[in-house]
């Protein structure tokens, strides 16, 4: 039987990658280059930053 909490971190690992593929192909649809892509760092950090605050 599978441990719950490995199966969680890997399904935190493929949704992370999932993320990841999704932001890149979003800044090439979207023509943003380089650029484009620090818009999205920056933005993702601040929504996760968000996400795990405590409040």
């Amino acid at each position: 039987m599978t441990d719950p909490e490995d199966l969680a971190a890997r399904l935190d690992r493929i949704t992370f990658l999932l993320v990841g593929v999704v932001v890149l192909q979003a800044a090439d649809l979207l023509g943003l280059g380089p650029a484009g892509l620090i818009l999205f760092l920056v933005v993702g950090l601040f929504v996760t930053a968000l996400y795990n605050a405590d409040v």
